[in-house]
Parts: structure tokens; sequence; C-alpha cells
């Protein structure tokens, strides 16, 4: 009876620490089955989350490219609507002056003078043409170069018109003109500066060079 008793305490001991052991097995799975969807969850958000990153910086940078666009046409609006508004300044100008006296009209409608006086209207002409065709190409260099043709064609183009008078009928160059000791000392003047001028203004143009960004210069 004893022994049989024993026999069923250790039977009963057994299922029990089977059932622990059971028991254990399943908190282990358990666990690690939930360890394995903690990580599909975090993983999930990190990929969700790097799209909704990619998807920011797909939509800053089509808003970038849209405003860059907008500030280039507006850019080339304004360029073209300036120099536009310059070509008819100076076209305004140059077709009322001949008007204004008859020596300016016999310089640039009759003969002899229109044969000297024609080339000027013609290569404003052209480099007009040319400065428009820049601006549309949103040349750098090539407008600043032309814009500066432009208006030495038309002082030029001031110059055949008035020429030898400052004051039209009454004061000449001549009459106007200092002494001559003056003149050299203005000249001597003119040498040692005239250098100087170009000089840092050519190296102000060179440390500037380039476009300014949306910023500007700091």
């Amino acid at each position: 009876v004893e022994r049989d008793k024993a026999e069923r305490q250790a039977a009963l001991a057994k299922i029990k620490e089977d059932r622990e052991l059971a028991a254990m097995r399943a908190d282990a799975i358990f666990k690690a089955e939930e360890d394995r969807a903690k990580e599909s969850a975090r993983r999930l958000k990190e990929i969700a989350d790097q799209r909704r990153r990619e998807e920011e910086e797909a939509r800053r940078a089509e808003e970038a490219a849209r405003q860059a666009e907008l500030r280039d046409q507006e850019q080339k609006f304004t360029a073209l609507a300036t120099g536009m508004a310059t070509l008819a300044a100076i076209g305004g100008v140059s077709l009322a002056t001949p008007f204004l006296n008859h020596d300016y009209f016999s310089r640039w409608f009759e003969v002899p003078g229109i044969y000297l006086s024609a080339p000027v209207p013609i290569l404003v002409g052209i480099t007009a043409i040319a400065f428009v065709r820049a601006l549309r190409r949103r040349a750098e260099v090539q407008p600043f170069l032309l814009a500066l043709l432009l208006f030495l064609l038309s002082f030029i183009g001031l110059g055949v018109s008035m020429f030898p008078w400052l004051v039209p009928g009454k004061i000449s160059i001549y009459a106007a003109a200092t002494a001559e000791n003056s003149q050299i000392f203005m000249l001597i003047g003119v040498a040692i500066m005239l250098p100087i001028i170009i000089g840092y203004t050519a190296y102000s143009y060179w440390v500037f060079r380039g476009k300014v960004g949306h910023d500007g210069y700091h």
C-alpha cells in the first residue's frame, strides 16, 4: 500500500512537472511570438516613416522646383520688360531728336549727312535684335555688353546730331573749351584716375560675379 501511494505521488508530481514545463514552453512561445510581432510592427513603422519622409522630401523638392521655375519666369519677364522699355525709350528719343532742329534733320535724312549718320541706326537695330535674343536665352554676359553698346551708340547718335554745339546755335564746344593749361591738367588727372576707376570697377565685378542667390550675398 505504501509503495502504491508513493508511486501515485510520484506520478502526480511528474504530471505537475510536465504541466509546469508545458506552461513554461507556452509562455516562451507566446513571448517569442509577441516579440516577433513587436519587431514586425516596429519595422513596418520604420518603413512607413521612411516613406513619409521620402514623400515629404519629394513634395519639398517639387515645391522648390516650382518656385525656382516661377522665379525664373519672373526674372525673364522682368528682364524682357525693362529691356524693351529701354529700347522703346532709345527709339522714341532717336525719332524725336531730328525734328527738334533743321540741322539735326539734315544730318539724319538729307544727303550727304545721311551717308555718315546711317550706320548708327543700323548698328542700333542690329544690337537691339541681338540684345532681345540674348535676354530670351537668359544669357548672362551678352545682355550686359550689348546694353553698354546700345548706350554708346546712343551717345554717338547724340554727338552726330549736336556736333559741334553744346547749346544749339549759341555755344559750341570750341567756345566752351577752357584754357590749354587747364585741359592739360585735366588730361593728366584723367590719365591717372581713369585706369584706377576701371581697375576697381572690374575688380568689384569679378568679386560679385555670377548669379545672386535667393538670399543675396552674405
